[in-house]
């Protein structure tokens, strides 16, 4: 907190103070006059910015001795590389260096587009997926799932909606959406450096304490040595909590030491390696009598975002994602 004075208090000092505040049952509405933001114009403080080209995203950090690198990995997200043939990228110009990844390879060179070029030109042995390989499979298991077991018991049910009512035409309906890629503007990108026992990293990240932890983790060093500088993003929507993307950029920068390493995915990569947001199916059923609504059962299935991110971070979920459910349980 930052008073008007311009003493800073951390909210910790304050918790206690606050916790003894009584407030009204029922606080009675400020007048017209006593508003400080209500109908007055707030411009955006980064618009500017933003709209003059001024404003420094992600993809825009350059730094003095930089160099430039890209990544192709398996299109089978989380399936492993069997291998791969670099001799051909090797030898093309600009190139530095060819870096096997975990699920991949990457290539460092002395601008992005030569490390474009150079990473098609690697033949790579990709392992099978891990899981199912085409969407059908996927949207099957979702049709499977529309079973008792599964059923979070609790999401509100008022009401017994299986009991039939006479005189009441029934409206069923079904609604299917498929795996979206989040699609950025800005497509993944990260800088890392690594000196000595430090590591900086700039990118745009929704998560930077959990990009801090993971990237210091894979480099060996304590997660006070390094630094996330984040910077504006041209698109998130929750892709850019993830940290795969930077920690490509850190194992990057592990093999170009002293170096700052600038990781830029093309348009494919940065589609085909999305995290998705799920697939769902919705089957609702209803009936209306006389203008009021008499019956909703609604029954949506879906693979778990919390679930499936947090998998990848390590934490455990404590039950059903409720997540799924959201606008439509708890309805007036």
């Amino acid at each position: 907190m930052i008073a008007s004075d311009g003493k800073r208090l951390p909210c910790t000092e304050l918790a206690l103070a606050a916790a003894k505040v009584q407030l009204p049952d029922n606080p009675p509405p400020s007048h017209a006059e006593q508003w400080r933001y209500l109908g007055k114009n707030m411009p955006r403080v980064d618009m500017v910015g933003k709209c003059t080209g001024a404003a420094t995203f992600g993809i825009d950090v350059r730094l003095p001795g930089m160099v430039f690198a890209t990544v192709r990995m398996n299109p089978a997200i989380g399936a492993p590389i069997k291998g791969f043939e670099a001799t051909a990228a090797k030898a093309m110009k600009g190139v530095l260096q060819v870096v096997a990844l975990p699920g991949g390879v990457g290539v460092i060179a002395d601008n992005t587009w030569r490390a474009f070029q150079a990473a098609q030109a690697i033949q790579c042995d990709w392992a099978g997926p891990v899981h199912g390989a085409t969407t059908a499979v996927f949207m099957e298991a979702i049709d499977a799932s529309f079973v008792d077991k599964h059923q979070d018991s609790r999401i509100r049910n008022d009401g017994d909606v299986t009991k039939p009512l006479p005189a009441v035409k029934m409206l069923e309906a079904q609604y299917r959406v498929p795996f979206l890629a989040h699609a950025t503007m800005e497509p993944m990108n990260a800088v890392a450096w690594l000196q000595e026992d430090r590591l900086d990293i700039w990118t745009g990240t929704q998560a930077p304490t959990v990009a801090r932890d993971q990237a210091a983790a894979l480099a060996g060093l304590d997660s006070s040595k390094v630094f996330v500088h984040t910077q504006l993003m041209g698109g998130g929507f929750g892709r850019r909590a993830e940290s795969d993307y930077v920690l490509q950029a850190v194992h990057l920068a592990m093999a170009m030491k002293g170096k700052p390493v600038k990781l830029t995915w093309d348009r494919k990569e940065d589609t085909t390696q999305d995290q998705y947001r799920p697939a769902a199916v919705a089957r609702m059923r209803g009936a209306t009598a006389e203008g009021t609504v008499q019956l909703l059962d609604v029954r949506v299935a879906s693979p778990s975002v919390l679930e499936s991110q947090g998998g990848r971070l390590g934490i455990a979920m404590p039950g059903p994602d409720k997540l799924i459910a959201e606008g439509t349980y708890d309805q007036p």
